[in-house]
C-alpha cells in the first residue's frame, strides 16, 4: 500500500532530449459559422517555465486523500500550424507521486495549451514505471503511469488551466500502480525558464552486471528515455532500474531489486558512447534467495546493440 508523502520535491529535470521525436498534436482550428465575427482575444504570454505547487489527490480503492508537492516543467516549441495564442509543449519532465518504498514517479510531459490557457490533450507520462513496479502489474492490473490534464483524464473536473503563471484544476489518469489517480492541482511558475537538454541514451542494449555475493547475470534490455530521466527493466528476475542524467557523461541510478524484498540501492554510472557502466550500493535485508543481510554492493555494464 502506498502512503502519503507530504513533500516529494525533485531536484533535476531537464528539457528535451536530442535525438527524440516529438508528438505531433492535433490543432485547435477556430470555428467557421456565419453571423459577426467574435472579438479576437489577445493571445495570453508563453507558459514555458517551472511549475511547482500543492496536489490533492485521491486513489481509486482508498478513502484518504493525499496532499503532496509536484512539479510540472512545460517549454513551448515551434508549432507553424498553430492558431494565434496556441502553444504547444513538450521535451520536458515532470515528478508527481511519491511511494511508500522512496521510488517518485517522473517522466516526460507534452500536449497543448489553447489561446484561452485551456490545457489541451496534457500528457503526463511516467518513464519510470519499470522502477517504481518492477512486477509490471498490481491486484492483476497492468500498470499505466499516464495522467492527462482536464477532460482527457479518467476523471472529468475543473479544466486544467495554464496562465498568468499558474496552473490549476484536475490531473487524472492511472499511476505505475495501475490506480486511478484524480488531482486538483495548484502549480505556481518557479521560473520562465527550463533547464539544459541531455543526450539521448534510448535503445536496446547487451547488459551484464555482477554483485559482491557472487550474483550477477546478462540479459538484454530496452532504455526508455524522457528528458533526463530514463529507466529500464530486467524482467526475468525483476529488476528496475532508473536513472537521471546529470552531465555529458554522468547519471545517478536507483535500483529496485523486488525479489530482495524491494531493496533499494543507489550509484552512479558513467555514459562513454554507446557504453554505459556503473555501480552500486546499499544494505541487503537477507530475503531468501538473495544476499546475506548486510552491506551490498554491484557493477553493470550496458552496450548499444
Amino acid at each position: 500500500m502506498r502512503k502519503a508523502v507530504l513533500v516529494a520535491v525533485a531536484a533535476i529535470v531537464c528539457g528535451l532530449a536530442m535525438g527524440q521525436t516529438a508528438p505531433r498534436e492535433p490543432v485547435i482550428r477556430p470555428a467557421r459559422g456565419g453571423g459577426s465575427p467574435s472579438p479576437t482575444p489577445t493571445p495570453l504570454p508563453d507558459p514555458s517555465g517551472v511549475y511547482q505547487g500543492n496536489a490533492q489527490f485521491t486513489l481509486s480503492g482508498v478513502s484518504e486523500t493525499f496532499n503532496e508537492t509536484w512539479r510540472v516543467d512545460l517549454q513551448s516549441r515551434s508549432c507553424p500550424e498553430c492558431v494565434p495564442g496556441q502553444y504547444f509543449v513538450y521535451g520536458t519532465n515532470f515528478n508527481a507521486t511519491a511511494f511508500s518504498n522512496g521510488a517518485v514517479e517522473r517522466g516526460g510531459v507534452h500536449g497543448s495549451v489553447s489561446p484561452n490557457g485551456q490545457a489541451f490533450d496534457l500528457n503526463l507520462f511516467g518513464i519510470n514505471c519499470s522502477f517504481v513496479n518492477p512486477s509490471g502489474q498490481i491486484g492483476g492490473a497492468p500498470y499505466s503511469g499516464k495522467m492527462w490534464g482536464g477532460s482527457f483524464g479518467e476523471s472529468v473536473g475543473v479544466p486544467l488551466l495554464i496562465q498568468n503563471g499558474s496552473m490549476s484544476g484536475r490531473i487524472s489518469g492511472r499511476d505505475c500502480l495501475g490506480q486511478i489517480v484524480t488531482a486538483n492541482v495548484s502549480l505556481s511558475r518557479q521560473s520562465t525558464s527550463v533547464p539544459a537538454s541531455c543526450n539521448s541514451i534510448a535503445g536496446d542494449y547487451g547488459f551484464s552486471s555482477a554483485t559482491t555475493c557472487g550474483g550477477g547475470g546478462s540479459a538484454t534490455v530496452t532504455i526508455e528515455q524522457a528528458g533526463c530521466y530514463f529507466s529500464f527493466l530486467i524482467p526475468s528476475v525483476p529488476i528496475g532500474i532508473e536513472g537521471t542524467i546529470t552531465g555529458p557523461s554522468s547519471a545517478t541510478i536507483r535500483i529496485n531489486h523486488a525479489p530482495c524484498g524491494a531493496a533499494i540501492y543507489t550509484g552512479t554510472a558513467t555514459i562513454s558512447g554507446n557504453t554505459i557502466t556503473g555501480t552500486y550500493s546499499g544494505v541487503s535485508n537477507g530475503a531468501a534467495g538473495c544476499c546475506l543481510a548486510g552491506p551490498y554492493s554491484g557493477s553493470f555494464s550496458l552496450t548499444k546493440n
